[in-house]
């Protein structure tokens, strides 16, 4: 008896019937050279160790030491202190708080002026650099001190103290000893340009801080 399946006779002897594949075995990736293939470990061994619960009174008390290296990386860097304390020195011989505008830092301090009372930044035409964050930084001081001009200008000398500081620790990452690196600083802060603008508000003391703090 024959029957047709898919337009084919069953028991035809010119048929051949379908020799099926092997099972593929799962697909291993090849050990790097040197390898060792994981021995199997007993399922005894897999499975998750327990830790004991230690009783919160039991436990160890931790208690906190403030860490002596920051201490002691401020006092091996003392010789910073002499153009820093000269700076300040010459910031309180200068009338650095006295209440009158200098150059053309009018125009910053009355941004300023405006962010404190009205909380609106405004940047006026007639200022052509871009003093958003100096504005921000006089705000601040405002907030502490009080609306003044000698506040603005303060705000200044604090943000070249810091451009110092900057200054020191770039000169010491690039080698420069210690005397070296406050000799460069003090240069920096005393540099005839960058003292005379340190007691105004205008944008290049700023700027430059700014710079150097961020490098």
């Amino acid at each position: 008896m024959t029957t047709e399946q898919d337009g084919r006779v069953a028991g035809d002897p010119g048929e051949t019937a379908p020799i099926p594949a092997p099972p593929r075995a799962p697909f291993r990736p090849a050990p790097y050279p040197g390898s060792r293939e994981p021995e199997d470990r007993p399922a005894e061994e897999e499975e998750m160790e327990t830790v004991p619960v230690v009783p919160a009174a039991d436990r160890p008390r931790v208690t906190f030491t403030p860490s002596r290296s920051a201490v002691r990386g401020l006092w091996s860097n003392w010789p910073l202190l002499f153009p820093l304390l000269a700076f300040a020195i010459a910031a309180a011989i200068v009338p650095t708080m006295t209440n009158v505008a200098t150059t053309d830092d009018w125009g910053y301090t009355r941004a300023v002026e405006i962010l404190y009372y009205d909380s609106e930044l405004v940047m006026f035409p007639v200022v052509a650099a871009t003093a958003i964050g100096q504005v921000l930084w006089g705000g601040l001081f405002a907030l502490v001190f009080g609306m003044e001009l000698g506040v603005m200008r303060l705000s200044t000398v604090v943000i070249v103290g810091l451009g110092g500081i900057a200054l020191y620790a770039i000169l010491r990452q690039l080698g420069g000893t210690r005397w070296r690196s406050s000799l460069g600083t003090a240069l920096y802060l005393f540099n005839p340009l960058s003292f005379t603008l340190a007691f105004t508000f205008m944008t290049d003391p700023h700027f430059a801080s700014w710079l150097l703090i961020a490098v």
